[in-house]
């Protein structure tokens, strides 16, 4: 596959037309998660400096916010120059499981529905935790309710199914 991979990439000319080959960047690439307390104190740039050879392209460490502070996890998101995901990778004397990276559906912030941001919304302001459109989550105090699926959760939460 690699050879045909090589010739395909160097084609300038099918017959007559003149042609440009270039990579797929969604369909040649695969994203995983890995999870690893060592891994704590590295950058996302010492991290790609020691995973290229195992064909890592990107590193991207999850975040989340406290107390207005972002605080890294264990959890790191690696875009691998493959079509597959490898089931580890080793880093030093550690064999790290990679798990499959599956994001978060994109919700749009204005009406809470899935598919579309807020910038091509034409749907009303919807609160995020109750799903009523008199008030935004900020100022909150009622049961939640899912504006997406009507169930006893935020739009938010990941037990919408």
């Amino acid at each position: 596959a690699t050879v045909s991979n090589t010739k395909l990439s160097n084609l300038v000319s099918i017959g007559d037309n003149h042609v440009s080959v270039t990579s797929h960047r969604s369909l040649n690439t695969v994203r995983g998660v890995i999870s690893e307390n060592d891994f704590i104190p590295l950058t996302e740039k010492e991290m790609l400096e020691g995973l290229t050879d195992q064909d890592v392209i990107n590193v991207n460490r999850i975040t989340i916010r406290k107390d207005n502070k972002e605080i890294a996890t264990k959890h790191i998101v690696l875009t691998f120059n493959t079509s597959t995901l490898p089931d580890t990778i080793e880093v030093g004397y550690l064999k790290v499981n990679v798990r499959p990276y599956i994001p978060n559906p994109r919700r749009c912030f204005n009406c809470q529905r899935f598919g579309h941001g807020s910038d091509r919304c034409r749907g009303r302001k919807t609160c995020a935790k109750c799903a009523s459109k008199d008030h935004v989550a900020e100022n909150c105090d009622a049961a939640p309710r899912c504006a997406n699926c009507e169930g006893e959760h935020a739009a938010y939460s990941r037990a919408c199914p």
